[in-house]
């Protein structure tokens, strides 16, 4: 008699979480860790190779690049984020 089921609210709420996350997450390593873009052009720069080998593996199968960027710490770190191939975004340390 009391008993209602949630499922509907978790289907949404997940949902929602989905369509909404890589944007928020976005934002929350921008603000909190202090993470910037790299562009190709700064990558380029100072890395000609890593470049080359983003727009091989990425042009013949038309994928969008990744949005690299760069945290500020000297702990080797790097991990990837986003909602499959289409929104890649990859922060990553430089390191020692």
């Amino acid at each position: 008699m009391y008993y209602r089921n949630p499922l509907a609210w978790i289907v949404l709420a997940v949902g929602g979480l989905y369509l909404v996350m890589p944007w928020w997450f976005d934002r929350i390593v921008q603000r909190a860790y202090g993470a910037t873009v790299l562009s190709l052009d700064q990558l380029g720069r100072s890395s000609p190779e890593s470049t080359r080998l983003l727009r091989r593996l990425c042009t013949p199968k038309r994928l969008r690049l990744p949005k690299l960027m760069v945290l500020p710490t000297a702990a080797p770190v790097s991990f990837t984020y986003g909602n499959g191939f289409k929104q890649l975004e990859s922060p990553s340390a430089k390191g020692c």
